[in-house]
């Protein structure tokens, strides 16, 4: 399963169970398609507070804060 995949899955349970939760777009998927594009986007994403490092999901639970980043486990062959 791809990180995208698992993070659905994550998602689909903290909204099942009705916990607040967001995640940060800190990723540009256009800068697969036009880079030029991707690169104007990635700048005015910055000049709006984003930057690089942020969690994938940040969880907000009644006595605590988590920042949860997900990573694909690789496995040899």
């Amino acid at each position: 399963m791809t990180e995208a995949e698992h993070q659905k899955i994550v998602v689909q349970y903290l909204r099942k169970n009705n916990i607040m939760h967001f995640a940060p777009m800190n990723e540009n998927i256009g800068s697969f398609l036009d880079r030029l594009n991707a690169v104007k986007l990635a700048n005015k994403a910055n000049g709006m507070g984003s930057i690089k490092g942020t969690p994938d999901l940040v969880i907000l639970l009644p006595k605590c804060i988590l920042f949860l980043e997900l990573k694909k486990q690789w496995s040899r062959i």
